[in-house]
């Protein structure tokens, strides 16, 4: 990565320890400031004074999005959020020209999402949460994932004095999530132990993964010609399939039924068609060229 000083960085921050952590960390960088108040609390309103006061403080460019109503018969809330946060994220990340949107995940992020990824049974191509990625044409960048846990985190802020909010929401067992990081609070060793095994595992991850990379971005100066990806093996064809997925779309649940089924749309004789990934989500082929907004 280029020399950090020289980046104008987005930085999202929620107003928990971590993210007030991160700010607090790159305050004197160029920087500006995003935040999302679901209003899902009474009291999330101090989240939100905590980051913008921070901000003023400090004059840094602070962004604010409230939710106040939701769609109906929303199934999963998180997933929802989520897309919701990064269209946000997008919108101000390109308006400001920004280099790296930043993001305060820490150790015990990853190790949440590898117990998830195993509990769900899903194909994978890497566990836990990658350093760097991209998202919606954002470069994405953790500087804390391998690096922190949250309670080093927490002791750090009380060190420093960074103000910091705590979501009591965290402590129910209203999400999957929640219920994993509960049921592992207190178990340090065996945390620190499936950190590292599967950080090894990515190792080999990381090898396969770079030709895939290398093919995607071919593909992509062919403007997603599907005729570019015929000839090759069907094994690394859902490969690509899978990894051009999870680029351009956020929470696509991937099954190799669902690959081939991909695999199948792409190669059909329909030149220009859709292919349903989720509820208003499509994958668009238009003149034998995949089309992504």
């Amino acid at each position: 990565m280029q020399k950090i000083k020289k980046l104008k960085l987005l930085l999202a921050v929620s107003g928990g320890p971590d993210s007030m952590f991160m700010l607090n960390k790159y305050r004197k960088h160029n920087i500006i400031v995003a935040h999302v108040n679901y209003n899902k609390r009474e009291d999330s309103w101090k989240d939100e004074n905590i980051v913008s006061e921070f901000c003023k403080k400090n004059n840094i460019p602070f962004f604010n999005l409230s939710i106040q109503k939701y769609e109906d018969k929303i199934n999963n809330f998180q997933s929802y959020a989520r897309e919701i946060r990064y269209n946000f994220f997008k919108k101000i990340y390109t308006e400001n020209h920004c280099d790296f949107l930043y993001i305060a995940h820490n150790k015990d992020d990853f190790f949440e999402n590898v117990i998830l990824q195993k509990q769900q049974n899903k194909i994978v191509n890497y566990w836990g949460i990658k350093k760097e990625t991209t998202l919606y044409n954002m470069k994405v960048f953790r500087p804390f994932i391998f690096k922190l846990w949250k309670k080093q985190i927490e002791k750090l802020n009380f060190k420093n004095g960074v103000n910091f909010a705590i979501d009591y929401t965290n402590n129910l067992s209203i999400y999957e999530r929640n219920k994993v990081r509960l049921k592992y609070k207190n178990n340090k060793i065996q945390k620190a132990f499936i950190f590292y095994f599967y950080r090894f595992k990515n190792l080999f991850f990381i090898f396969k993964n770079k030709k895939t990379s290398n093919f995607l971005y071919k593909w992509e100066k062919k403007d997603f010609n599907i005729n570019y990806l015929k000839h090759k093996n069907e094994k690394f064809i859902l490969n690509v399939i899978y990894n051009l997925i999870n680029q351009k779309f956020l929470d696509i649940n991937l099954s190799k039924q669902k690959l081939l089924s991909i695999k199948t749309f792409l190669f059909s004789k329909n030149r220009t068609s859709s292919f349903k990934l989720k509820d208003d989500v499509f994958l668009i082929k238009k003149q034998n060229k995949l089309i992504f907004n």
